[in-house]
């Protein structure tokens, strides 16, 4: 992740260790448009937050999170749970679909082709629920602010891409961001191993989709959401937000001087 050099924020800041949560990270400090950079310290993206330990909450209480967007199914919710409440945060639940992939396609998910159709199919079903993030996201009230799904990886990185466009943020840092969703899932790996080791042959088969974020999927898909699109602000303006992206930069992006 390429910074500024006057961004006094540690690595422990940007990705903080949580005992719950294996893919939380700020999507602060790329480069943007006009010669700026992306405000830290006010957008996050990450996995499930229904697994947040009292530490982990407490971490949260420190960043301030004002708002959580939660991208899950309502089937998702009910077997999983969600994060607790808490006075002044607001949950937000606004599902990118209604039901998840069936399990046997899950194999496919280590293919950078199939990753990215599916993708451009989740941006058609869900475009109600990213246009809602981004209105959402054009709120100054709403800072600072955290979505998520169950990896992290999928929902959560296609709204991240889509943000990180408007915003100015180059392909190379959207997919380098994507690909380090990589390092929180072998953690998450690692843990499902651990807490269910009855399902060890199972999880080993389907490891490489697991953790797969491979850079090609997201290449892939940015060349195909653009082939369809145009660009993000085409789409967003297609949605019925135009303008989003000039409201977004100015809440979001820094610019020197």
């Amino acid at each position: 992740m390429r910074l500024p050099e006057t961004d006094q924020t540690t690595s422990t800041q940007r990705c903080p260790a949580l005992e719950g949560c294996f893919n939380f990270r700020d999507l602060g400090g790329y480069r943007a448009a006009g010669g700026g950079w992306v405000r830290t310290g006010m957008l996050y993206r990450s996995d499930g937050l229904e697994r947040s330990s009292p530490s982990d909450l407490d971490t949260f209480r420190r960043l301030g999170l004002r708002s959580v967007v939660d991208l899950r199914t309502a089937g998702e919710v009910a077997e999983r749970g969600r994060i607790p409440d808490e006075p002044g945060r607001a949950y937000r639940h606004l599902p990118m679909f209604d039901l998840l992939p069936p399990a046997e396609e899950l194999p496919s998910w280590d293919r950078p082709d199939f990753v990215a159709a599916e993708y451009l199919r989740m941006v058609s079903a869900g475009a109600p629920t990213i246009g809602a993030v981004l209105e959402m996201l054009a709120e100054p009230a709403s800072y600072p602010l955290v979505y998520h799904c169950f990896a992290g990886k999928d929902r959560t990185g296609i709204v991240s891409a889509i943000v990180l466009e408007l915003l100015g943020v180059g392909d190379e840092d959207i997919v380098s961001d994507y690909a380090l969703s990589r390092v929180g899932l072998t953690r998450m790996l690692d843990d499902l191993r651990a807490r269910h080791p009855e399902r060890r042959a199972e999880l080993d088969a389907s490891a490489a989709a697991i953790v797969g974020a491979y850079p090609e999927s997201m290449r892939a898909f940015l060349a195909g959401f653009r082939a369809e699109h145009g660009s993000a602000e085409r789409f967003a303006g297609g949605i019925g937000l135009p303008g989003i992206a000039g409201r977004l930069r100015e809440l979001l992006v820094e610019v020197p001087g």
